[in-house]
């Protein structure tokens, strides 16, 4: 399934969510276990992502999530153009905050017709953040950000759950409550196990701890009017 292309699932009861992920071998949010993720990274051909969208129904489709950091590949405009052609919309991406850092990027998704960014960062220090998404962009990723929270698209932002976060998930949320703009979610993503190399794994928080950090999180997200989740 993580290797998978297009992935549906239903929104509500109303339509369903798709999603296309455009590269191969780059899970945003385990880059912390991937650190040759670079060169495992391969861009899934143009051709191929528009056959795997001609198979979602426009009328049904609720959200279309293009994942894995996309803003990188080659041949994303085409992609995107080639999407409204077919009558999609409704378009969410994910990705890391960096790539939202460059003159006119966010601008150029606003008038794509892009509705909700996910942006997965890993951390509020600079270490962590550059240890857990191995790239050391922290100061592009939060400037991308404070710039996507500005914007008219839903911000979310995305935090691996794990040890290396456990003291940085709530000064990033208290960080992005108090930044310019608006902050529509914040969410957590604990690894799965079966997906960690067991080398890895020792970086994986227990249960009762990420239930407890959740707890806290959930409760300042209600009191501030954030989605969580």
């Amino acid at each position: 399934l993580l290797d998978a292309w297009f992935v549906p699932r239903r929104v509500a009861n109303m339509g369903y969510e798709a999603r296309i992920s455009l590269f191969h071998g780059d899970r945003l949010d385990y880059r912390f276990c991937s650190p040759r993720y670079r060169v495992a990274r391969r861009p899934v051909a143009v051709g191929d992502l528009i056959e795997q969208a001609r198979s979602i129904d426009a009328k049904r489709c609720q959200r279309l999530v293009l994942a894995d950091a996309p803003l990188a590949h080659p041949r994303f405009s085409e992609l995107v153009r080639a999407l409204g052609e077919m009558g999609l919309s409704h378009l969410a991406i994910e990705t890391d905050g960096a790539p939202l850092a460059a003159d006119g990027a966010v601008a150029s998704l606003e008038a794509a017709g892009v509705e909700k960014l996910f942006v997965v960062c890993g951390g509020i220090r600079k270490r962590v953040y550059e240890a857990v998404m191995h790239d050391e962009s922290f100061t592009l990723a939060m400037q991308g950000i404070a710039l996507a929270a500005k914007s008219a698209m839903d911000l979310y932002v995305v935090v691996p759950l794990m040890e290396w976060t456990e003291k940085d998930v709530e000064p990033l949320l208290d960080w992005l409550l108090e930044m310019p703009g608006t902050l529509k979610g914040f969410l957590l993503a604990p690894p799965e196990v079966a997906q960690v190399p067991p080398a890895a794994r020792k970086l994986l928080l227990p249960i009762a701890k990420q239930a407890e950090i959740a707890a806290r999180v959930f409760t300042t997200c209600g009191r501030n009017r954030v989605e969580y989740g």
